[in-house]
């Protein structure tokens, strides 16, 4: 999880851009496994070194969606969830 949002700022720092971390889960559903995760990746959003770093939430239904029928792949900087669904939406 820290991963993520430390590349975030390193890409902002490379790039110059505001850095942003999309959240990709399933908590609507599966609100014990992707609800801890959901959880866990916002507590890490509240360090202070990731103070600059917005945070967006993105269910993995509509992201998978932009990824393949719309294309909107571009739209997603750096996203992070759990194995599952990573390796769903990179298919």
């Amino acid at each position: 999880m820290h991963a993520a949002f430390e590349m975030a700022k390193l890409r902002e720092a490379a790039l110059g851009r505001p850095s942003r971390v999309t959240i990709v889960h399933k908590a609507n559903v599966l609100s014990v496994t992707d609800g801890l995760f959901r959880q866990c990746a916002l507590e890490v959003a509240k360090d202070p070194a990731f103070a600059g770093v917005k945070v967006e939430e993105q269910l993995v239904d509509s992201m998978v969606y932009a990824l393949s029928l719309l294309g909107q792949g571009g739209c997603f900087t750096r996203s992070t969830s759990s194995s599952l669904w990573l390796s769903l939406s990179s298919k």
